[in-house]
């Protein structure tokens, strides 16, 4: 009896660890079909028809979004805090002075990010533009001092002839891709050899990805074949060099 609990606990125990392995899988897979997404649309793709946008001379779309969130930064009312009314005194009738009247201290608003339109976000060679039904704001590279896609699908430009950065959110679901597209883009306006290495950096992400999937796949392969009883083939030795 105690045998066939403990023989259940073992056989429990790998499909447990099956079990693990395959949800294991599934994230890597995952991840590793992203990366080589994003190694894909770092090599950038042409758009010729992009809707309500017209490119201008050699100027080549690479992606579009149509329902972007135009957001810049907006400084909110400040207020008074601490102030006093005073004393009034009656001086004669119809008369009054009033002593002690102070405002107190002037707390300036804080600075939050602020939706100012909906509307077309368009990444090109020369720049990326948004054109909404109250704005149109367009970010050329020539005059970059930075960008920033860290956000949660959202990216945040820094022109020169802009005092405050400003930029659009498209969203957590299709982040990545875009992400991929304005980094991609800039580094091409930048140079070939820009260009280049990020298109190898996502390269080296992929076959990252990948080779951590092959090496559970094969854990799980093994764990079934040893579950099963069935005997993997032996390693092939290393050649001798002879």
């Amino acid at each position: 009896m105690f045998e066939k609990h403990k023989a259940a606990k073992v056989v429990a125990h790998r499909q447990a660890a099956i079990d693990a392995t395959k949800r294991t899988i599934s994230s890597e897979l995952t991840d590793a079909l992203q990366a080589h997404d994003d190694w894909e649309l770092s090599k950038l793709q042409y758009q010729t028809n992009v809707p309500g946008t017209v490119l201008r001379k050699d100027e080549v779309a690479y992606g579009c979004v149509k329902d972007a969130v135009l957001v810049e930064p907006k400084v909110m009312p400040g207020h008074w805090s601490g102030g006093s009314q005073g004393v009034s005194f009656r001086i004669a009738k119809g008369v009054s002075y009033r002593v002690g009247q102070s405002r107190g201290t002037f707390t300036p608003g804080v600075e939050q990010e602020a939706t100012i339109d909906v509307g077309i976000f368009v990444i090109t060679n020369q720049r990326c533009s948004f054109s909404g039904t109250k704005r149109s704001v367009e970010w050329a590279y020539s005059k970059l001092l930075g960008f920033s896609i860290d956000g949660p699908g959202k990216a945040v430009f820094n022109v020169s002839n802009r005092q405050k950065a400003s930029g659009v959110i498209y969203g957590a679901e299709i982040e990545h891709t875009f992400d991929t597209i304005i980094a991609a883009a800039i580094a091409q306006y930048m140079g070939a050899d820009h260009h280049v290495a990020l298109v190898e950096e996502k390269a080296a992400e992929y076959r990252t990805a990948r080779s951590v999937l092959d090496i559970h796949q094969k854990s799980l392969a093994a764990l079934e074949a040893y579950v099963a009883g069935k005997p993997q083939p032996p390693e092939i030795p290393p050649a001798s060099g002879t």
